[in-house]
């Protein structure tokens, strides 16, 4: 490789690794807003009164082993999160929902 080309490669390699550490940057910035956005939310007035509305539609139940009393809502996609429709949730006792988030 001649000079002028390794200095053009090494132009080009610092330019592609800038722009990864950038992208990189802006991931972890959008991941703590949406993790921020996410804690906010599950502290609203509205969650707390979807989850109500999913817990009693459940009777209070785990929809997942049918015997635990129910205590939280899990969702089953997030695609309208802040705007779930109750279909999306389920009733959950504390030890399916961490079964269901770990398997």
């Amino acid at each position: 490789m001649t000079p002028n080309a390794h200095d053009d490669y090494d132009r080009q390699l610092d330019r592609l690794c800038n722009w990864n550490r950038e992208r990189l940057q802006k991931r972890r910035s959008d991941e703590e807003a949406r993790r921020q956005a996410y804690e906010e939310y599950m502290d609203s007035p509205q969650w707390a009164k979807l989850r109500d509305l999913v817990l009693k539609r459940a009777s209070y139940v785990c929809e997942c082993c049918l015997v635990n009393p129910a205590v939280q809502a899990h969702h089953l996609t997030y695609e309208h999160f802040m705007c779930e429709r109750a279909w999306e949730l389920r009733a959950v006792c504390l030890q399916c929902h961490e079964r269901i988030h770990t398997t």
